[in-house]
């Protein structure tokens, strides 16, 4: 290669990392925005990474979690969306998607998305979590109890699902079942601050 020929080739090289170097650095201020809470800093690092990489799937999946958590629900499925478009295999991107269906109202696209992916990924808890609660929400009450049994078979100590298995007996009238399970809740302990706040739930609703 000519002299010219390699001073071209490492121009092009400088440039691509000078160009990459701003939207990574962007990127990693951005996730530390999002762990502190400041999510309007963080949407905006986020877009500014996707104005320089608009394929960036990290990105795409950050904000379509903050456009849901202002209620942005169409902003939300673009961007996850386009996240799968890129990457269809990717797990947050899936679930981010199915959830925001289900809180869009469009419970049978999210119910069939979330039962495809936990198939996918039957060892995974949080889609089955989110499979059994949109099932709830389609009335599908034995369908979701069905679910959250089968996360009590992997632990039996889960007060999400035993809370979520009484709540649908509420919901279908059957309170004296209601009542076993949110007794059960109260058999368990838990350092877990999230269970603390269940178990209050459990105590109030026997009252």
């Amino acid at each position: 290669m000519s002299a010219g020929g390699a001073r071209r080739v490492l121009g092009c090289l400088l440039a691509v990392v000078c160009t990459a170097a701003p939207i990574v650095a962007d990127l990693d201020e951005a996730e530390l925005a999002m762990r502190a809470g400041e999510h309007e800093r963080a949407m905006s690092l986020y877009e500014q990474v996707l104005a320089g990489d608009p394929a960036n799937v990290r990105a795409l999946i950050q904000t379509g979690r903050l456009f849901s958590w202002q209620n942005r629900l169409d902003e939300s499925l673009e961007r996850y969306g386009r996240a799968l478009e890129i990457d269809p295999g990717n797990r947050a991107a899936a679930l981010g998607h199915a959830v925001v269906l289900s809180w869009d109202g469009k419970l049978g696209e999210a119910a069939a998305e979330l039962r495809a992916l936990s198939n996918r990924l039957p060892e995974d808890r949080e889609i089955r979590m989110a499979l059994a609660r949109t099932l709830a929400w389609r009335a599908e009450y034995e369908a979701s109890r069905e679910v959250y049994g089968e996360q009590l078979e992997r632990d039996p100590g889960d007060l999400e699902a035993m809370v979520g298995i009484g709540r649908t007996y509420a919901w279908d009238g059957k309170l004296r079942q209601a009542r076993v399970w949110y007794e059960r809740c109260l058999l368990y302990t838990s350092p877990s601050p999230r269970d603390e706040r269940r178990y209050l739930v459990c105590r109030l609703l026997l009252e």
